[in-house]
């Protein structure tokens, strides 16, 4: 039995295409977020240590509070992790983009690429920019001649292990393996910049503006290269 034409449902168009485009509008739309709230943690750090100084006497007080109740078994620590922020990362993201070629993933390595080489550029640029000294400590930890402003670790480390940890995220079937991939990620980054401020090695307020310009970088090349597909 065939029902009348006025009767029948209307004809349901295919919607293959809305969940893939819904997708990339919440991920493009979370990484502007991550951007601009990068941008102006960065700018807010910078206005408090660079045009008004208010920030600087909290620095020099902090690093130096830190720097006495430091233990030398905590420091060896320290250095350990700290060497997760620069030496560690080359490993790892060496590693990293061989397997992603091996696997014939070159947007991988085109995001990896772009995040690290980009972002130690801009840390380069912003130090010179800024042109802050090192924390000047009684028997300092480490001495460094490099700039301070902001710092390079906490960057690349944002950088970095927030890239592994979104690959991660992604590739994750159960909400428990993405909660790991996520506080991994978070540890690893928090452990990194601590160490830096533990050792001496920076103030406080470059530790947290690396995390800003980190954060905003690494959503920036998120978007550049996921978003263009």
């Amino acid at each position: 039995m065939r029902w009348p034409e006025h009767c029948q449902a209307p004809a349901i168009k295919p919607m293959q295409h809305l969940p893939l485009r819904s997708v990339r509008q919440r991920r493009t739309a979370r990484c502007l977020l991550v951007m601009a709230l990068g941008c102006a943690a960065f700018a807010m750090v910078a206005w408090g240590v660079f045009a008004t100084g208010r920030l600087l006497p909290f620095d020099d007080a902090f690093s130096l509070r830190v720097h006495l109740a430091a233990r030398p078994a905590l420091v060896q620590a320290m250095r350990i992790v700290s060497l997760m922020g620069y030496e560690g990362v080359i490993v790892l993201a060496v590693a990293l983009g061989l397997w992603c070629i091996s696997r014939w993933h070159w947007r991988r390595v085109a995001l990896l690429a772009l995040a690290l080489g980009g972002g130690a550029l801009l840390n380069l640029l912003l130090k010179l920019a800024f042109g802050r000294p090192r924390p000047v400590l009684p028997d300092p930890f480490v001495t460094l001649e490099s700039l301070s402003f902001p710092s390079g670790h906490a960057m690349v480390s944002t950088i970095f292990y927030g890239l592994a940890g979104w690959l991660l995220w992604r590739r994750a079937a159960a909400r428990w393996q993405r909660r790991l991939a996520a506080l991994g990620a978070v540890g690893m980054i928090i452990a990194v910049g601590a160490s830096r401020v533990y050792l001496g090695a920076h103030y406080l307020t470059d530790v947290l503006a690396g995390f800003a310009a980190g954060a905003a970088w690494l959503a920036f090349a998120i978007l550049a290269v996921e978003g263009a597909g």
